[in-house]
């Protein structure tokens, strides 16, 4: 999906971070924007955080810098700021969290102790000149510091899992139990200030100031202008949200989430909405200078232009950017941001905003340098591309079409072969053109071309490798790897690579080749890494050489080295998103937040250990001649602490496996048998510090089991009169291999046409005999099956419980006297 779900990109945020940093990052200082969900002020100050800095602005116009970063959450008061650094960021389980405190507006910073919450870390937080507050549900308490975190007592809430709290006025206020509370002014007993929600209207946030009184519900605005005498209820018409509000003059503002920003003038008896793009998602709201500032989803801080009713970038000095892509030429590192596209003067080590670009609905998803140092640059979900052909000076907008004018419906890569233009589309294919988008031709032509010695390769709609020697005019069909197929490419000055799927392994694999006749497998040490659509963004990693190193980053696997011509792979850093680029021997990198950030080559690198997997029949612990190797087994590696193992790798077929560990870690070695018959596994672990060969794996099963599954289920829904496809798997769960038969009856109304394999055996109308020959341990295989639905059936009854595909347990073969498990999955 190319949207991101917020939840989804906070949790990447969360789980992958520089906590996990083998090597030493350094902001460049831009570009300016980025993801803001949490924005507050204090009266005098507006203030923001990413990874690594803390903002903040005393005229909502530009931004002070100031070294205390990865500050979430935070609560201010005039004279306080009090929070937690090093969740918002970090892995979240509480390791490396603080308590801090600020007296001047956030120049400095003292260090308490963390409250002692069940789980060790808070995600709401409070501070009132009685104290600083910290809600924990899940022990059923809040905590209180009146000292800044040296000590911590207890404040009784109203009632169990009280997780959200504010402080307005210096006075505090809760949710529990689809209610606001209010702590009395002795400190002790809990007041509901709020009325009555209506059933299944849950709620959401509180502003309080004054006697007047605003709650968000789910589907409702709920105000008083008289300390809750009186109520008026405004419904929502769409989901509201749990951000802020805000008070600017004598104007009360609410977010909205995707809609913008709702305001009310007249104390919340009528609302309105600001006048902004549908879609341009606002979150927490404060004021500096008496302006209206809103966080954004990827686009920095927005602030509200009164004398024209609209929301204008409030970015200068912010420098947090969200960087989906990048790409080095013409003397710049070029970044496609959610804000817009910027261009890094590598001599200057500055950022300039090279795209006088509309602001973008979503984001800018792609940005790409020709050889000339032409630049192209697309919004995601637009139709068309913005052209430059003087170094981002001025921009052209390109919107391809055909010779018959139809619409070009969604640009979804840019590329450039030689200084011809190629781009893709989810839905009309492949577009290009060979005079800068005057004029388009529409074929077969490959997607996302990489140059390799002298000639494009590209990957065709029929996923063949092809080359091209004349810059995209014709292409030539090459040989790639045995058996694998394409997904992407990457090239370096001396290789050429393929990552696909083997479809002999189900497994994802790199190769490489030197001279397009001779390819070489090269994932030694590489965890699955996942193919992305083609169509999914135009980020899929990168490879790089540098000097006689390799470097491999993915966002599925993380940043990895190569000393030994690629064919094994040593971890550098766990970064498992954003986007890398190299330029000389300097890495930069970009991500959801936090700008970009660069390093010189990596010179600290990871362990590799290898071995192999046996079926360990005399339970020695050694590998005897006579014992097999045991393939297709998953080998993991988990260091302390870790909620999950980093990676894993799977055995081949003669047994062997190779797994990286990060550097200066401890880290468990162990291998995943999916097997009921298991008794032992020799050793059942390695603790792994360093790199090291013959870690081997002895399994030892109970003696001769026979045991093989089936399942059977329907794809798609039953039409009658049209096709319908069923599937068979069987697989041996046994400790020796297994031979049998396979019988499946069909139910009358569904009338077999073919079947792949075919049956060993057809009887009558309805009953299909597959006959199968030795299975390995663990290996599947699997039947497909083609039939139509009878156009006089029901479809209610067409597929009942009592199956339709269904095998039978007396049709299979015994081996030895040993069971045979049937299993039944049944589509509807």
């Amino acid at each position: 999906m190319k949207l991101k779900l917020f939840t989804l990109c906070l949790l990447i945020i969360s789980i992958n971070s520089s906590i996990f940093s083998q090597i030493n990052w350094q902001p460049t200082n831009g570009p300016e924007g980025g993801t803001f969900w949490s924005i507050y002020d204090d009266g005098q100050y507006a203030f923001a955080a990413d990874e690594n800095t803390f903002f903040r602005t005393s005229d909502g116009l530009s931004w002070e810098q100031l070294p205390f970063g990865n500050i979430w959450p935070l609560a201010t008061s005039p004279s306080k700021l009090a929070g937690g650094q090093g969740y918002g960021y970090n892995t979240g389980s509480g390791s490396g969290l603080k308590f801090v405190v600020s007296y001047d507006h956030g120049s400095s910073w003292i260090e308490g102790t963390m409250p002692p919450t069940k789980y060790s870390y808070f995600t709401s937080i409070a501070v009132c000149t009685h104290g600083v507050y910290v809600p924990d549900g899940q022990s059923g308490n809040i905590f209180r510091t009146q000292d800044d975190g040296l000590t911590w007592d207890t404040v009784s809430a109203p009632g169990s899992y009280c997780y959200d709290l504010w402080a307005f006025e210096d006075r505090l206020y809760v949710e529990w139990y689809s209610q606001f509370w209010r702590l009395s002014l002795n400190g002790t007993d809990w007041e509901v200030v709020s009325p009555v929600f209506d059933n299944s209207d849950y709620p959401n946030s509180i502003f309080v100031s004054d006697s007047l009184l605003f709650f968000a519900t789910l589907k409702n605005f709920w105000c008083s202008s008289n300390s809750g005498n009186s109520w008026t209820k405004t419904p929502i018409q769409y989901h509201n949200s749990s951000d802020k509000f805000c008070k600017v003059g004598d104007r009360v503002y609410k977010g909205a989430g995707p809609t913008g920003i709702m305001y009310t003038d007249d104390f919340g008896h009528s609302w309105h909405e600001l006048p902004i793009l549908s879609d341009f998602h606002t979150f927490d709201l404060a004021t500096a200078g008496g302006e209206l500032l809103s966080g954004t989803y990827n686009q920095g801080v927005l602030r509200y232009d009164a004398t024209n009713q609209q929301l204008v970038p409030s970015n200068k000095g912010l420098n947090s950017a969200a960087v989906y892509y990048m790409n080095a030429g013409n003397g710049n590192l070029w970044a496609a941001c959610g804000n817009g596209v910027f261009a890094y003067d590598l001599a200057q080590e500055t950022w300039v905003d090279k795209a006088p670009l509309p602001l973008p609905e979503h984001y800018f998803s792609n940005v790409k340098v020709s050889p000339a140092g032409k630049i192209m640059a697309s919004a995601i979900y637009g139709d068309r591309f913005y052209l430059s052909v003087d170094g981002g000076a001025s921009w052209d907008t390109i919107v391809p079409s055909d010779p018959q004018n139809w619409t070009f419906i969604g640009v979804d890569n840019l590329s450039w072969v030689g200084e011809n233009i190629l781009v893709t589309s989810n839905f009309e294919g492949v577009a290009f053109s060979k005079d800068l988008g005057q004029t388009w031709e529409y074929d077969n032509f490959c997607r996302e071309p990489v140059l390799f010695a002298d000639k494009y390769y590209g990957i065709n709609w029929l996923g063949e490798l092809v080359s091209s020697a004349d810059f995209g005019h014709s292409w030539q069909t090459e040989i790639g790897p045995n058996g694998s197929s394409l997904g992407t490419l990457y090239a370096t000055d001396d290789k050429l690579f393929t990552l696909g799927y083997d479809a002999t392994t189900g497994r994802t694999q790199i190769h490489s080749t030197s001279d397009i006749n001779t390819w070489t497998y090269s994932s030694d040490g590489l965890p699955q890494i996942d193919l992305f659509d083609p169509n999914d963004g135009p980020y899929k990693g990168g490879i790089w050489h540098k000097g006689d190193r390799y470097y491999l980053h993915q966002n599925s696997i993380g940043f990895f080295t190569s000393l030994d011509t690629c064919k094994t792979w040593l971890p550098v850093e766990r970064i498992t998103y954003g986007v890398l680029e190299s330029v000389d021997s300097t890495f930069y990198r970009g991500g959801f937040g936090g700008g970009v950030t660069k390093t010189g080559l990596p010179q600290n690198y990871g362990a590799i250990s290898t071995g192999h997997v046996f079926k360990d029949d005399n339970n020695n612990s050694i590998w005897d001649p006579n014992e097999d190797a045991l393939p297709n087994l998953s080998v993991s590696i988990k260091e302390p602490g870790a909620w999950y193992p980093f990676w894993f790798v799977y055995t081949k077929s003669d047994g062997r496996y190779a797994i990286s560990s990060l550097a200066g870690t401890t880290d468990t070695l162990r291998v995943n048998v999916p097997s009921d018959y298991v008794e032992h596994i020799n050793p059942p672990q390695y603790v792994v510090t360093n790199s090291g060969n013959g870690r081997n794996f002895g399994v030892h099963f109970k003696a001769d089991i026979t045991d093989v599954s089936i399942t059977g289920y329907f794809t798609g829904s039953p039409r009658p009169g049209f096709p319908l496809s069923a599937y068979i798997g069987y697989r041996n769960e046994g400790t020796v291999p297994a031979s049998g038969v396979i019988s499946v009856r069909l139910d009358p109304k569904y009338q077999f046409l073919s079947a792949d394999p075919p049956p060993t055996t057809i009887i009558g109308s309805d009953s299909l005999i597959w006959d199968f020959n030795p299975i390995a341990l663990w290996g599947q295989h699997s039947i497909h099956i083609t039939g139509v639905v009878d156009s006089t059936a029901v479809l209610g009854s067409l597929f009942t419980m009592t199956g339709h595909i269904e095998p039978i347990l007396s049709d299979f073969m015994p081996v030895n006297n040993h069971f045979v498990r049937s299993e039944r999955v049944i589509g509807s």
